[in-house]
């Protein structure tokens, strides 16, 4: 999708983040895929990618510095998913809260704008994505359960 004439180009930053490198080698770059897609259908330009894993927050930190500062480089941060930018309801609305109050939106391509206050949509959100990934698991083959205890 083409930026209509005369309007201003929207900016976003990427923000993946993989829990483990074990089984997930394509975690980051399945999200990053995942987003730009989103961008193509949004009409947005793509910028920077962030990204961490193994417990790692140094990207998110330059991520939110970068998104704080006066005149931040990107006027969005997309995630995949909720469960990608925090799990600590506390922390989401800090960092939320804090971008947005410089003009910054956080934006799930899975779930839409995360807008503080979440209170308890929030909560439906993060447990249906918990829900989503155990059913991911539980539907990605066939396990040998029985296999575990000889």
């Amino acid at each position: 999708m083409n930026q209509p004439q005369g309007e201003a180009k929207v900016i976003a930053a990427f923000y993946a983040y993989a829990a483990t490198t074990h089984n997930n080698e394509d975690a980051i770059p399945s999200q990053a895929e995942h987003m730009r897609e989103f961008c193509e259908e949004n009409g947005i330009t793509p910028s920077e990618v962030y990204a961490d894993q193994n417990g790692s927050r140094e990207a998110f930190n330059r991520m939110m510095a970068d998104g704080t500062r006066e005149n931040p480089p990107f006027q969005k941060v997309l995630v995949y998913d909720v469960s990608r930018f925090s799990r600590s309801i506390a922390k989401m609305t800090e960092c939320v809260a804090r971008l947005k109050a410089n003009g910054v939106q956080v934006v799930s391509v899975t779930d839409g704008p995360i807008e503080p206050p979440f209170g308890e949509s929030l909560k439906e959100l993060s447990d249906d994505q918990q829900s989503r990934q155990t059913s991911d698991q539980t539907n990605s083959g066939p396990t040998d359960i029985a296999g575990s205890t000889k």
